[in-house]
């Protein structure tokens, strides 16, 4: 047995070839990079493609997507947040935009800002629940409302309603400040 063999278990990426960790390196910025995630000076986060969410967020069997989704918030790569962290509250009462998320310029809204969620969070969200099975999101017709950062670095509504006779989820989009009326029973998230 050759030490090639024997170190070959115990070598995490084996059934890589040079070539492929030689691009891993390039992906990574360079063997500096490298040594500085393998210090832990660096941390590395792995973000889902753009692709994917693209061709997640596109109207199908089961999901329709408001077409201002891609036009004004975009599929491009943003910090993701893991989905179990989102915290949700249901609404009591009705409730404006503006008493949701704050007036612009406001504490309340910048807090908004920074707590946006993302549409990573949204697409695993009605992935767990195809056909609109029970789970997370409110499946009664109810309003689930994110917030999301747009293209153009103002606050967006997203809003995910299942509707039942037609067997679909919806997937709406609106920017912040078109007096978009939150009813009791809906549920908000954020991060």
């Amino acid at each position: 047995m050759s030490v090639q063999d024997s170190v070959a278990p115990m070598f995490a990426a084996k059934d890589l070839s040079m070539g492929e960790l030689n691009a891993l390196v390039k992906i990574c910025g360079g063997e500096d990079s490298v040594r500085a995630i393998l210090s832990g000076k660096v941390h590395v986060q792995l973000i889902e493609s753009s692709r994917e969410l693209a061709e997640f967020f596109t109207n199908r069997p089961g999901l329709w997507v408001d077409i201002d989704l891609e036009r004004c918030v975009g599929f491009a790569n943003r910090k993701p947040h893991r989905t179990a962290a989102l915290k949700r509250r249901t609404l009591s009462f009705n409730k404006s935009e503006t008493q949701l998320f704050g007036a612009k310029g406001t504490k309340k809204h910048a807090l908004s800002l920074e707590n946006a969620t993302d549409l990573g969070q949204i697409k695993e969200l009605i992935e767990a629940q195809e056909g609109g099975i029970a789970g997370v999101l409110l499946n009664n017709g109810e309003a689930n409302i994110f917030t999301v950062i747009g293209r153009n670095g103002e606050l967006y509504c997203v809003i995910v309603r299942w509707i039942a006779g037609v067997s679909k989820w919806f997937v709406f989009c609106f920017l912040f400040g078109t007096a978009y009326a939150s009813t009791a029973g809906s549920q908000v998230f954020s991060n």
